[in-house]
């Protein structure tokens, strides 16, 4: 039983990117009209997260809240925006399913932590922060949360049909925050870093991260314009422009990423010890499918739905690796997942 409490006390606060990258690859899935694969993905990501939910919530009442794996530094905080994107992804999942009463709670319940913590961000470390975190893919997690808010909200109204004067603001000003956030962040990280965050050594599955959210981004867009029905040509000529050039770094980045990953593993640098690192490939490559099958519809490329299986399936085998590794970690004694 200790030994089961010990494991429960190590997993770091962005374990909720599981839930990320399951939900947002049964949505791919059920996109693409595989809906057995899709349903399965969707109520494994459903237990996932009440099994994290009630972990966490057993390791604060047992009074584990002083363990460095959950103080409240910089690294701790930007993971736990996890918990935000995750709900947000499989609640909006779970509405398209027509599970519609969860919508407006979780709208709530992501605005409510986003606010929480982000004051806590602030708070604790200010501007500071930008010092305190050596993995400059953890700051895009925050706006990962706020593009999920918007996709969230979207997706409510699009079911709901209620609210117009409420979702509608909350949708386009969740966008606005989560693609200036990226867009700034980006352009922080290839200045201050330049090609050296994408140093071989330190590669792991979280920077396809960089990926990920430009596709996010764009797809969201292209809901609120769906659902909301804006008809505004001035609005549409401009997000025709933004969408173009975010799939555009979003496949870019991506082949580029791929690429490395090959040459790491001819030079034998990838390490297949029962690392989860893989759970943050699992996420971009959920939203990059999202990306191109909507890319696909929306400019009526129809050549880019291969791009969406592709990604999809990506992910799919991706989530099969990481569960056969924490298995593995459980199984093996002396291993542990980091």
């Amino acid at each position: 039983m200790n030994q089961i409490f010990s494991r429960m006390e190590k997993l770091p606060s962005s374990s909720f990117s599981s839930v990320m990258g399951i939900g947002i690859v049964s949505d791919a899935l059920l996109q693409l009209h595989l809906y057995l694969l899709s349903e399965i993905l969707e109520y494994s990501c459903l237990a996932v997260y009440i099994g994290l939910v009630s972990v966490f919530l057993i390791m604060k009442t047992a009074g584990w809240k002083k363990s460095k794996q959950h103080s409240f530094n910089t690294p701790s905080v930007l993971g736990s925006f996890t918990f935000v994107a995750g709900s947000a992804v499989l609640f909006t999942r779970m509405s398209e399913s027509g599970y519609i009463f969860v919508d407006i709670p979780a709208i709530v319940l992501t605005l409510v932590f986003t606010v929480a913590l982000g004051f806590i961000l602030f708070r604790s470390a200010g501007m500071g922060a930008l010092n305190d975190v050596k993995k400059p893919y953890l700051f895009l997690v925050p706006f990962i949360a706020m593009l999920g808010i918007s996709v969230l909200s979207s997706q409510a109204y699009s079911k709901l049909n209620i609210g117009y004067p409420y979702l509608f603001p909350l949708s386009s000003a969740a966008w606005i925050l989560g693609f200036a956030g990226t867009i700034v962040f980006i352009i922080y990280t290839l200045v201050k870093f330049k090609v050296g965050f994408l140093n071989s050594m330190n590669l792991n599955g979280f920077y396809f991260i960089y990926s990920g959210i430009a596709s996010l981004a764009a797809f969201s867009a292209i809901l609120i314009m769906a659902v909301y029905n804006v008809e505004s040509t001035l609005i549409e000529i401009l997000f025709r422009y933004i969408l173009i050039i975010l799939f555009v770094w979003a496949i870019s980045f991506s082949v580029l990423l791929f690429y490395l990953y090959f040459i790491k593993f001819v030079k034998g640098q990838v390490e297949f010890r029962h690392r989860v690192s893989f759970w943050g490939a699992v996420f971009p490559m959920g939203v990059d499918s999202m990306g191109s099958f909507f890319i696909s519809a929306y400019f009526h490329m129809g050549f880019l739905i291969y791009l969406a299986y592709f990604y999809a399936f990506i992910g799919l085998f991706l989530i099969i690796i990481a569960l056969v590794e924490i298995l593995a970690s459980i199984v093996l004694p002396g291993n542990r997942y980091s």
